[in-house]
């Protein structure tokens, strides 16, 4: 697919998403776990089969995919309260939500101890909960999340790196036959670092 590659240049810390129902539960980000293998592999399937429809994908396939990126905590997703079934949500150590979103990245190093950059590979919502925000909110969170974490990446006694930093920067790449999350991204503080699309394809498989 034709898409822009976007930079977060400052997090839009007054965004809102208008459009959200007040009356619905508002949601959180949670780093995704196995309790909810078949509803996020089911997000992903449909995610691969909306954006590479000539592709010979099951749904087996994106089960191990999202056992990959949980495995390596690639990926978020937007849950809500499940009350569905309410004696087991009596029980503390199963999850009492359930994902209606998700969103995959990788971090990319310029050496073992520091991040360069986040880039946001794949976002998408469950087809029942469109129109509603929750991706948007999900990927302002994502966002949030990263730019207030420690940049540093040091997991030795190298005195050297002690105090080195390096600016976490967000990048994504968006589908240009899609005006509504590309206003969406806009809105949150991306722009465009590259004015002419190209040819992308940064999905998890």
């Amino acid at each position: 697919m034709q898409t822009y590659l976007y930079k977060l240049i400052e997090l839009n810390e007054n965004y809102n998403v208008g459009y959200q129902n007040p009356n619905e539960d508002y949601g959180k980000i949670e780093s995704s776990s196995l309790d909810h293998i078949e509803e996020l592999a089911q997000m992903h399937y449909d995610f691969v089969k909306l954006a590479l429809p000539f592709l010979d994908y099951s749904l087996y396939q994106s089960k191990i995919a999202i056992g990959t990126m949980v495995k390596n905590k690639k990926l978020y997703s937007w849950h809500l309260d499940d009350d569905s079934n309410y004696e087991e949500n009596l029980d503390q150590s199963k999850s009492s939500s359930i994902p209606v979103s998700i969103l995959s990245f990788d971090d990319i190093y310029l050496n073992k101890y520091s991040l360069v950059y986040s880039h946001i590979l794949n976002v998408f919502t469950n087809t029942n909960y469109r129109k509603r925000g929750y991706a948007s909110n999900l990927c302002y969170q994502f966002c949030k999340l990263h730019l207030e974490s420690d940049s540093l990446k040091n997991n030795n006694d190298n005195n050297d790196l002690e105090n080195e930093k390096i600016k976490r920067e967000i990048f994504l790449n968006c589908d240009t036959n899609n005006p509504t999350s590309n206003k969406i991204y806009q809105s949150l503080g991306f722009e465009i670092v590259v004015p002419e699309p190209f040819l992308s394809i940064s999905i998890n498989l």
